[in-house]
């Protein structure tokens, strides 16, 4: 007799997010602020450009040390909840929210930021992963989080979904992985005699470092007994995605890839999804359920690329007279 098993994920009838919840309980710390503001902001080389300011209780120093963060957050949640920040729980559609961010303008990422918190990204750190003092030792936050940076991680994001469905029918251009920061030199090494399966490893290791951090998902057991006498233990198994909604989202992926050969993103409204039918050929656009539905992403796309031609036929006309 076969060894009982989860159901795996089907289509898009079912998000990364409720299989996650199919197999765990879940503790998360996802804190929205009570208001988020744009202020002028300098990088470290001198370039002005526009950042995100979170409120923080008067008298805290910054950067705040992500130790004193974690026991602000769990063991002392009224520091921040006096100020108005709340906590939420729900995230089906965090991820396709966030991949919007990758060419969202200004307003954009400060509605999302509003809805779902901070990026909570390390200011110390380039990769707190690879640092060398420790995981977590010297991570530090600051309230003050460029707008550069919630775009290059959504672009990240989108980048990595791209080469997952891409790599279930061919091996990935530069052009592609060079959107993860990735050098030629880097990708040349790849380039080997199974290349699909390289990179596809190396997809694994660079989502790998974006899980890993101080704020790294991590599953524990959880037990509880009812308030009867004769109540049995129950013991569960707990998904703790840390804080923040970053990690969640890339736990989001992780679930996605784990059916690589299924990844596709959607032509239509350009989600990632979970193709339960046969795969679409390399030269056709593809759709997810939802824009299957009567043709309607078909129709649409059709309309913009009809006039996409209109207009270039216009402009081509104009410049011969």
């Amino acid at each position: 007799m076969d060894p009982l098993s989860p159901q795996p994920w089907e289509g898009a009838s079912q998000s990364p997010e409720r299989f996650v919840r199919s197999l765990f309980d879940r503790v998360s710390y996802l804190l929205v602020p009570p208001q988020v503001k744009v202020v002028p902001y300098e990088d470290p080389e001198g370039v002005k450009a526009k950042a995100l300011r979170f409120p923080l209780p008067a008298g805290l120093a910054t950067p705040v040390p992500m130790a004193g963060l974690r026991e602000m957050v769990v063991l002392r949640r009224d520091v921040l909840h006096d100020i108005g920040w709340r906590q939420t729980e729900e995230t089906d559609d965090l991820l396709p929210d966030f991949l919007r961010l990758a060419s969202g303008a200004l307003r954009e990422v400060t509605d999302f930021a509003s809805r779902w918190g901070p990026l909570w990204l390390c200011a110390a750190h380039a990769n707190c992963a690879l640092a060398g003092d420790g995981l977590g030792a010297a991570c530090v936050w600051s309230p003050l989080e460029p707008i550069a940076a919630w775009r290059r991680e959504a672009q990240m994001a989108k980048a990595v979904l791209e080469i997952a469905a891409r790599l279930n029918v061919e091996a990935v251009p530069y052009e592609v992985w060079q959107r993860l920061d990735m050098d030629r030199e880097q990708f040349e090494r790849m380039k080997l005699e199974r290349d699909r399966l390289q990179q596809a490893q190396v997809l694994a290791g660079l989502v790998q470092a974006r899980l890993d951090g101080p704020w790294r998902p991590r599953v524990c057991l959880s037990s509880s007994i009812g308030n009867d006498a004769g109540d049995a233990v129950s013991t569960t198994l707990v998904l703790d995605t840390g804080l923040g909604f970053r990690s969640a989202v890339w736990h989001q992926i992780v679930q996605l890839l784990c059916r690589l050969d299924e990844v596709y993103i959607c032509d239509g409204c350009h989600r990632p999804y979970q193709r339960g039918i046969r795969k679409p050929r390399p030269d056709q656009d593809n759709f997810c359920p939802d824009c299957r539905k009567d043709s309607k992403a078909a129709k649409r796309l059709w309309a913009v690329r009809t006039r996409a031609r209109l207009k270039e036929k216009t402009l081509t006309h104009e410049e011969e007279r």
